[in-house]
């Protein structure tokens, strides 16, 4: 509760005009609405509440997209963040701007991301990881954040079980990998 009434406060008062704001509201109310009811039945309704949310917002940025100003390659902010991400870890790379089939994939990518996570896809934490992690790097760094609770939410109790036990069984791998990205993204930007 205190959540929503601290994000509704900067969305009407302080005018914030970030998606991820009215997002957090609606999950905290429905995190509220689990918790005052206290029943199974107002938890998974909570975390479908949480996933919809979710989905609808990559299917509203998707839509937003759909302008001339986006697939311009000129004016496009999918090209100032290909220019950021080349920049940080492909700067070895040679130069050149993509077209508008970067926009393109950009929208497409979102569509996808709603679609796997309305039908509680496994596939979306690696699909929306290889997406957010370049904008968290670029032009959005908390989104992604926000958005892990819609793939949470979406999770299969299956999912969540299969999780564990690779964490159990292969933690010392998973804990390498970590630092492996986290090394080379330092290295790759010149910050070791």
């Amino acid at each position: 509760a205190l959540c929503a009434v601290a994000q509704a406060y900067t969305l009407l008062e302080l005018r914030d005009v970030l998606t991820q704001s009215l997002l957090l509201v609606g999950m905290a109310l429905a995190g509220r609405f689990a918790a005052t009811v206290g029943t199974p039945r107002a938890t998974r309704t909570a975390l479908r509440v949480v996933t919809v949310l979710t989905a609808l917002t990559y299917a509203l940025a998707a839509v937003h997209k759909l302008n001339a100003d986006f697939f311009d390659p000129a004016v496009g902010c999918a090209q100032h963040a290909f220019a950021q991400v080349r920049e940080r870890w492909f700067a070895w790379a040679p130069d050149g701007v993509p077209g508008a089939w970067l926009a393109g994939v950009v929208v497409a990518w979102e569509a996808l991301l709603c679609a796997l996570l309305l039908a509680g896809h496994a596939a979306a934490w690696p699909v929306g990881l290889v997406f957010h992690l370049p904008l968290t790097v670029t032009l959005a760094p908390a989104f992604g954040a926000v958005m892990l609770a819609g793939y949470a939410a979406a999770m299969a109790p299956r999912t969540r079980v299969r999780w564990r036990r690779a964490w159990r069984r292969h933690r010392p791998w998973i804990v390498a990998a970590g630092v492996l990205a986290v090394a080379l993204d330092r290295l790759a930007t010149g910050c070791f």
